[in-house]
């Protein structure tokens, strides 16, 4: 259901205004339920008037209303009304509805409204009669008595004055001998002010540093991008100044990356040429001086300048300026023994005109070439100017992944590599950036090596699976090493080897001597193992892909929030999923919105995502996407596929949907909520948006805090050798339900749980 006005008129007095209804396109008097809900899509629509022609006011809206006048649901506004979507087309559709009314506001005062009825065809109850009473030129407050007025039977065409208030009742009489009065109202506001025309005055760019990824900093911010630390918060600020004296500001945020652990750091350097010879040419930041850039990798934290000579290769990050023309001089101008005018000794190819007897007028004309006795030469005037500067640099795309999967288990695993490769180049030339065709691309890992020399595309893609087993003896590698051939240039990109949760990496072969004695249960806690005689090491890295924070439910993220609009939304212990905590709904009312509303994500244009939930319960479940603009206001929705609005069951259930992004917004809320029912009751968990074709298993958020960290918050710090529970309350869930820490084992030899208080 969608109320639009139409056009973009513009008047400076406001007067005569109208509505007008149509139903699929066609105006109508009255909107048939039976023809409606038959019909596979109906679109009802609202036109704003002002006099003949069609405008835009400032908010429109739209009431149903029963047979006794009570209100259905909750009236919907719209405030932008040249394409204003209104939800809840089953409500102003329903079985209870007799009448549905539009009010259009200019500024904060209706000017106009307008009521037709819902009827029925066949033997269902239909409209015997429509009257009308009118009470016109009245100032706001008047008490109205309606029975003085005589009924008529066409709608009013009269307006009030300026300032002054009409009141229309619209009396429908139904063949059951049923009827319903509606009263509207339409208001003529006197005269206002001219407007003048508002411009953009100027428009600037800033910077700023910060801890948070989600809250824009109050102060610091500067001109040009600041050097910020590795996991810091890189924020920029557009600010619009406008000609009436107000402004607008938005804003965007990028996170600097993180190094990796040990085992797999990658390291950037920066060096003064392509190829440094001491340390002295190399620096762990960019500044003017060290321009080229370049990776390596070991198992330490720090960027050490001392392994420059474990880069491969150094790429130039800015691109050498143009050379500078010649500077202009006086020439010397001779007659050569040919006839010809030379300049600075070199021939034109120009006649001298006369004799040497005079001299001669040299000038450089506007196309840059010497002139004499205005004649042009063949020889230019000075050097041409440099040429702007070129900048590549390679762009990763979301869907580059590399891995090290397992077969097999125990000493019998093997461990394959496998990655998906898929990156763009950018050619920056004095400001402007394109994608320019990349004629090859090239991984190497190890001694594996994959290629595709005829890509001849600005994407280049390619898939690598790989052949080597990797064993005690051969490890996989942490980088994946990637050169891209753009416009006889080869430019380098290192991709991480993520290595799959449970791997085995390193199993010596002597794990078979371990040897382990127990006398008795007494016993059960000792046992005897040279140090030599294993080794094991065990590598797991868990990708975390979820975009929604807080979706285990230990705490509640600041973008997170409980609607419940006096109905039971709550977090609870109560019931657990996969020992995490749920969020529990229970309504007794139609028409609200109870449930989690999680906003605004940022999300990335033109890409696949799922948007899902595990949950059970009675009723209906929502899963709800919308768009956000720069200002923070809703901008319509994503084309949604899958459980968007599903049934409940008794039992745990996934329900999801699938959209992807359009090319505009990259702000997107995520809600879950009851849909409507009266006297549900849901619970709902795990919910995650991924940027991905399929569901692939719920994480949680890279933005969520480490169990490290939600330690320290209790006081426990685990980097030190002793934990002092005395510093907080502690309360681990165990497989129970209940907090507890396993001290000791018992005489059975069963872990007997300390119970905190």
């Amino acid at each position: 259901m969608a109320i639009q006005a139409t056009g973009r008129a513009t008047f400076t007095a406001v007067e005569d205004y109208s509505i007008v209804f149509l139903l699929n396109g066609i105006r109508c008097e009255a909107l048939n339920f039976d023809s409606v809900r038959a019909a596979d899509s109906t679109t009802f629509e609202a036109d704003f008037f002002n006099g003949g022609a069609s405008c835009v006011v400032d908010k429109a809206v739209v009431s149903c209303y029963d047979g006794g006048g009570n209100t259905l649901g909750s009236p919907i506004e719209v405030s932008d009304t040249s394409s204003a979507v209104a939800d809840g087309g089953n409500l102003y559709l329903s079985k209870d509805c007799k009448t549905i009314s539009c009010d259009i506001y200019v500024g904060n005062a209706k000017v106009c409204g307008k009521t037709i009825p819902v009827v029925r065809d066949g033997s269902s109850v239909g409209v015997k009669a429509v009257s009308y009473k009118v009470i016109n030129n009245v100032s706001a407050g008047t008490s109205l008595n309606w029975d003085s007025v005589q009924s008529q039977t066409s709608y009013p065409t009269q307006k009030p004055d300026k300032g002054k208030y009409m009141y229309v009742m619209t009396i429908v009489l139904y063949t059951d001998g049923t009827s319903t009065n509606t009263v509207s109202t339409s208001y003529t506001p006197t005269d206002g002010i001219n407007g003048t025309s508002i411009a953009i005055k100027s428009k600037s760019v800033s910077y700023a540093g910060s801890d948070s990824g989600t809250s824009a900093p109050t102060s610091g911010w500067q001109n040009t991008v600041p050097s910020l630390a590795q996991g810091k918060y890189l924020w920029s600020k557009t600010r619009v100044d406008y000609s009436d004296g107000n402004f607008t500001e938005s804003y965007s945020v990028g996170r600097i990356g993180m190094d990796g652990s040990k085992g797999g750091t990658t390291h950037i350097l920066y060096a003064s040429s392509a190829n440094p010879q001491s340390v002295n040419d190399v620096r762990a930041s960019i500044d003017a001086a060290h321009q080229y850039y370049g990776t390596y990798q070991d198992t330490e934290l720090n960027d050490d300048v001392n392994k420059y000579t474990s880069v491969k290769s150094w790429v130039l990050i800015k691109g050498e300026k143009g050379g500078k023309g010649d500077d202009g001089h006086t020439p010397v101008v001779s007659i050569g023994s040919n006839g010809n005018w030379y300049i600075d000794g070199k021939d034109t190819g120009t006649k001298a005109q006369g004799n040497a007897g005079h001299t001669p007028s040299v000038t450089i004309g506007a196309d840059g070439y010497w002139y004499v006795d205005g004649v042009k030469t063949g020889q230019k005037a000075q050097g041409d100017t440099g040429a702007a500067a070129v900048q590549y640099s390679v762009k990763q795309l979301n869907s580059t992944v590399a891995s090290v999967k397992a077969s097999g288990t125990g000493t019998n695993a093997t461990f394959t590599l496998s990655a998906y490769l898929d990156f763009q180049v950018n050619k920056n030339v004095g400001g402007t950036t394109t994608n320019p065709k990349i004629t090859s691309i090239k991984a190497t890992a190890g001694n594996e090596t994959w290629s595709n020399s005829n890509v001849n595309s600005t994407e280049a893609v390619m898939t690598c699976s790989g052949n080597t087993s990797y064993t005690s003896e051969k490890r996989p590698p942490s980088t994946l090493q990637v050169e891209i051939a753009c416009e006889g240039k080869t430019l380098y990109a290192t991709v991480p080897v993520n290595t799959e949760p449970g791997v085995v990496i390193d199993i010596n072969k002597n794990l078979t001597q371990l040897q382990t004695t127990v006398a008795k249960k007494a016993d059960i806690s000792t046992v005897t193992q040279k140090a030599d005689e294993i080794s094991m090491l065990i590598a797991s890295q868990k990708v975390y892909r979820n975009l929604l924070k807080g979706t285990d439910f230990s705490y509640i993220p600041d973008n997170m929030s409980l609607n419940a609009n006096g109905e039971v939304v709550e977090i609870t212990d109560k019931v657990l999923y996969d020992s995490s905590r749920t969020v529990h709904i229970k309504t007794t009312n139609t028409g609200h919105y109870d449930g989690i509303y999680m906003r605004p994500i940022t999300i990335q244009t033109k890409t696949a995502y799922v948007f899902s939930v595990w949950a059970k319960g009675s009723g209906k479940i929502a899963l709800e996407t919308i768009y956000q603009d720069d200002s923070g206001n809703r901008a319509g929705r994503p084309e949604v596929h899958g459980d968007a609005d599903a049934d409940l069951t008794p039992d745990w259930n996934l329900y999801t949907v699938y959209f992807t992004s359009g090319d505009t917004y990259t702000k997107l809320e995520c809600n879950i909520w009851a849909n409507y029912v009266a006297d549900s009751e849901m619970w709902i968990a795990h919910p995650m948006l991924e940027a991905s074709e399929k569901y692939s298993g719920w994480t949680l958020s890279p933005d969520d805090p480490t169990t490290e960290q939600l330690l320290a918050q209790t006081g426990i710090d685990i980097r030190k050798g002793v934990i002092d529970l005395r510093a907080g309350k502690v309360a681990y869930l165990g497989a129970n339900g209940k907090p507890y820490i396993t001290a000791e084992l018992d005489d059975e030899g069963d872990a007997a749980p300390y119970i905190l208080q």
